[in-house]
């Protein structure tokens, strides 16, 4: 199996910016032909997802505008890594995307959100201990339409239904879920 790999014979960057680096590679297939691979980069370091439980056992899920889909979308909050730690990462995050602080996190494991395209890596954590603070957004963030907390199965309804299909939502949900973190249904 170890000679299955894809080997990279030249980087190419096409766009890079203060947030990922796209490249076009040229590369060797494991047949021995030659190719181009794409691959985004993000940069400053693993990406988090924040599970949000509140003190009654529901989950925060935000409603927010989503341009690469041209709509809004129901998803746990999340963002990119800023070299900094997982515990850093996740109270911006809460504090820039529900306006909400924790005392407790607990670390559920990783994910890799779209591997054949993408080199991010994003802990999932899951914070308790949840207590209002205020509400930060950067000029950059995409507009949060709505903040709300929703029981798992009606998390699990959502799923089923398509009303949410955030791969980073989805996946958390999983992680949380075999990690006896959220009530099995």
């Amino acid at each position: 199996m170890s000679n299955q790999i894809i080997k990279t014979q030249r980087e190419n960057i096409v766009a890079d910016n203060r947030w990922v680096t796209l490249y076009f590679d040229d590369v060797l297939f494991p047949n021995g032909k030659t190719g181009k691979y794409n691959r985004l980069v993000e940069k400053g370091g693993n990406g988090i997802v924040i599970l949000p439980l509140d003190d009654t056992g529901q989950i925060g899920l935000i409603n927010l505008y989503r341009y690469p889909i041209g709509s809004f979308s129901w998803e746990l909050p999340r963002g990119f890594g800023s070299n900094t730690s997982i515990e850093n990462n996740a109270a911006r995050e809460m504090l820039e995307e529900m306006g909400l602080g924790f005392t407790k996190l607990i670390k559920l494991g990783s994910i890799h959100p779209n591997s054949g395209m993408l080199s991010t890596i994003a802990d999932v954590v899951l914070v308790t201990g949840l207590y209002e603070y205020r509400q930060t957004h950067s000029d950059d963030c995409e507009p949060i339409d709505t903040v709300q907390f929703y029981s798992i199965q009606e998390i699990t309804n959502m799923i089923k239904s398509g009303k949410i299909t955030d791969g980073f939502t989805i996946s958390a949900i999983m992680l949380a879920w075999v990690n006896d973190s959220v009530p099995r249904l």
